[in-house]
């Protein structure tokens, strides 16, 4: 946001950010769900099937690792501040918590996945995790904790934005170059 405003100031030039984009948006989910389920079999000692997993955030990616993890045979839960959001993941057939009930069912979870971009796992949240519990926060800045708060836990803790250029960085570069494609498709057709 700040480097849109910023080029936004330098130059009369209209500035289109990729995150911005819908499309480019909801493809990047694909890959950032697929590192998440990687990530969890990875750092955890026990099978997803059958896991309780908890998906903070119903949003583009949210709904993406709901899925892939409910593929999988996990039971899955959707946390989320917006009556929207929960109503939708309902529908879909997940069990749902309002934020509000949320600390305290923190320790019913074998894995969590936060996708909100804010201090929301404070360390009073952070002490109701199970002791074996995996929490995965893929979310930008400035993240869903402090580092400082997660040190002395017990838990494996990761915080991984950016998983579409890591886990399939050439899939992640066809979403980015497709979207360019269009944008200048768009924006240089002069009625052709």
């Amino acid at each position: 946001m700040f480097e849109r405003i910023f080029l936004q100031k330098i130059k009369d030039r209209k500035v289109m950010s990729f995150l911005d984009r819908e499309d480019v948006a909801i493809l990047n989910s694909i890959p950032t769900a697929e590192g998440c389920l990687q990530l969890a079999i990875e750092k955890t000692d026990h099978t997803i099937h059958g896991s309780q997993v908890c998906v903070f955030g119903y949003g583009r990616c949210g709904q993406t690792i709901a899925d892939v993890f409910k593929g999988v045979g996990a039971n899955v839960t959707v946390t989320t501040m917006v009556e929207k959001e929960e109503a939708r993941a309902a529908q879909r057939g997940f069990q749902t918590l309002l934020f509000a009930e949320f600390e305290q069912s923190l320790d019913s979870f074998d894995i969590v996945i936060n996708t909100i971009p804010a201090h929301v796992f404070t360390p009073n949240v952070l002490q109701q995790l199970k002791p074996s519990a995996f929490l995965l926060d893929i979310s930008s800045k400035p993240g869903a904790f402090l580092k400082e708060d997660v040190t002395s836990l017990s838990n494996i803790v990761m915080n991984v934005p950016g998983l579409p250029g890591r886990v399939a960085p050439r899939t992640a570069g066809e979403i980015l170059g497709e979207a360019t494609r269009k944008i200048l498709e768009k924006e240089f057709r002069h009625g052709s």
